[in-house]
């Protein structure tokens, strides 16, 4: 499942092309639905007003399964508002709710994530300059994608230190 922190610039993005394509429109759908790559469905719905900026979406996967065999559950919510700012920048305020489970192989995990993101988003640098805050959590067996775990190991003299020779895990 895509995380709540990488959908909320995804949507400003969008949100910035809608507003070239339709000047005239003010209340836009945001619906699509899709197959997974090995089955199983993602579905979006929500609106987007492009006069007060007003965003509400939700983003739906059900019994979807990726190539490597991984079938993920859940929804993500987003709320909030997007409107254009001078030149490249994008003004948003909005929060996510992001619930899902995933099974790989016989392993399981369950996560849950809120996120907030209030500020000015540059489409032509991609910085964002603002308040950002998540609360996410991740429950059984999970990618420990940051090194967190073999770093405080190593550091707690747990593990040795890498060699030269050494290959990092990926």
């Amino acid at each position: 499942m895509n995380s709540a922190k990488r959908t909320i610039p995804a949507l400003a993005l969008a949100a910035a092309s809608l507003w070239s394509a339709s000047a005239l429109a003010t209340a836009l759908p945001l619906n699509s639905s899709r197959t997974c790559p090995k089955g199983g469905t993602s579905t979006m719905s929500g609106s987007y007003d492009t006069v007060t900026g007003q965003v509400s979406m939700t983003s739906t996967v059900s019994q979807c399964t990726l190539w490597n065999g991984e079938v993920q559950n859940g929804s993500t919510t987003l709320t909030g508002t997007i409107l254009p700012g001078t030149g490249s920048l994008v003004n948003i305020d909005l929060s996510t709710t992001e619930t899902a489970s995933v099974t790989r192989n016989t392993s399981s995990l369950t996560h849950t994530c809120t996120a907030t993101k209030k500020g000015t988003f540059d489409q032509s640098t991609r910085l964002f300059t603002g308040q950002s805050s998540s609360n996410c959590s991740n429950d059984g067996v999970t990618h420990d994608a940051e090194g967190l775990a073999e770093y405080l190991l190593r550091r707690a003299a747990v593990l040795p230190a890498p060699t030269a020779t050494s290959t990092p895990t990926q």
